[in-house]
């Protein structure tokens, strides 16, 4: 029985029926039908490059969202930070999908199931019984199948406030039980560390260690201090535009500590629940960021060494379900 996979938020691992798989290869990439949906499957080593072409650079982006970010909730990167159940996905284009504009808010559309970016983890499920990786909802492809079985789940809307900095996130829950973004509410919102960094409004507090946190999480690259400090991020067409221009090796002890966004679950819209960190892994211009390796690398440790992304719903997917063995 297939049943629909509401992930991490009910923290409850369902049982899914091995999705239709057809496939055909080109180089490292790998063509894919799933439950009839055309999917580019490839090593793990390559996100970057197949991440990249879905990012934005529109003016109505801002530089600080022009990013290929690693959504860290399985806890493979600071284990200490995760979600009790997790959904297997490796990453996102943070500025892919489309961009509206209402007022002051901007509001984002991002197509998990085709077209935008959205990168899955892409094993079969005997990995699910390998150490560390128990607590993830179900296979890639798996929770592919769940997501696009109910078509309005594909879609994830993201309101960004007005300095772009923390989005409220909707269109988890299928429509019966849309209700649930009322009880159970989701953001996304950038650390502060980050947003002085790139001169953005950030609260005051005594404890800000921002200086300190420079020297870990944008040390000199070649021995170049200039862009040490704040505001130093983010400016066209300067040698410190993007965070992998201006920031050198990290110690990889300090990853999670100069994580760049926190995905947060909140209940009734204010009561911290559980939540993860999200690593900038690579610029607008494929360059990996000083994070980039050591997120690449926990995850092909742990066993997953392909990724997925979804393509375009097939016109005749119900030929392809009927004729694909399971």
């Amino acid at each position: 029985m297939k049943l629909a996979a509401y992930g991490s938020f009910f923290f409850a691992t369902f049982a899914l029926s091995a999705p239709a798989c057809v496939s055909s290869s080109e180089g490292n990439q790998e063509t894919d039908q799933v439950d009839g949906w055309t999917v580019n499957r490839f090593p793990t080593e390559d996100a970057l490059k197949e991440m990249t072409p879905f990012l934005s650079t529109s003016n109505d982006v801002p530089a600080h969202l022009q990013y290929v970010v690693g959504l860290g909730q399985s806890g493979l990167v600071g284990s200490w930070n995760r979600l009790p159940i997790a959904d297997p996905e490796y990453g996102t284009a943070l500025s892919g999908g489309k961009f509206t504009k209402e007022g002051k808010e901007l509001k984002q559309v991002i197509n998990r199931c085709a077209g935008d970016g959205w990168t899955l983890f892409d094993y079969d499920s005997k990995s699910l019984g390998t150490e560390g990786m128990r607590f993830l909802t179900s296979t890639g492809k798996g929770f592919f199948g769940s997501i696009n079985d109910d078509e309005d789940r594909c879609n994830l809307t993201f309101t960004w406030n007005e300095d772009r900095t923390k989005a409220v996130i909707t269109g988890y829950f299928p429509e019966n039980i849309s209700d649930l973004d009322n009880v159970l509410s989701i953001e996304i919102s950038m650390h502060s560390y980050w947003k002085w960094k790139f001169g953005l409004k950030h609260k005051w507090s005594p404890f800000n260690n921002f200086k300190s946190l420079d020297k870990k999480c944008c040390p000199p690259k070649n021995g170049n201090n200039t862009c040490a400090g704040k505001r130093t991020l983010g400016k066209k067409g300067s040698s410190c535009e993007t965070i992998s221009m201006a920031c050198g090796e990290i110690d990889p002890k300090d990853v999670t500590e100069c994580a760049f966004m926190k995905r947060q679950n909140l209940g009734l819209g204010f009561v911290p629940l559980f939540g993860y960190e999200v690593y900038a892994l690579g610029d607008k211009n494929g360059e990996a960021t000083p994070f980039n390796k050591y997120y690449s690398k926990a995850v092909i440790d742990a066993g997953v060494t392909t990724l997925f992304q979804g393509i375009s719903e097939n016109k005749d997917s119900e030929n392809v379900r009927e004729n694909t063995e399971l």
